[in-house]
């Protein structure tokens, strides 16, 4: 039997149709990749900005730490014991 124009055109646009939807999910599926890709990335930049902010944070403060006064004069009268004292000639 022989096919009529208008059999063969529903058969086209039916094929072309679902080609189109195979190609519309291979796309959606690289944006999706992709979108995800993009935010591990943001992901791994903030934790890594977190991180270096808490190690600053970590270092301002064993910097900023002071001796207490009476620690540092006892440490500095024990260093007297050792030094000698220099006379001029």
């Amino acid at each position: 039997m022989k096919r009529s124009a208008r059999d063969e055109a529903t058969s086209y646009e039916e094929a072309s149709s679902r080609k189109i939807l195979f190609t519309s999910k291979c796309y959606l599926e690289i944006a999706i990749a992709k979108r995800c890709r993009l935010h591990k990335l943001i992901r791994q930049r903030f934790a890594l900005a977190l991180k270096i902010q808490q190690e600053d944070f970590a270092m301002e403060m064993t910097s900023s730490r002071k001796i207490p006064a009476g620690s540092y004069s006892t440490s500095r009268r024990e260093l007297q014991r050792y030094i000698q004292p220099v006379e001029d000639a």
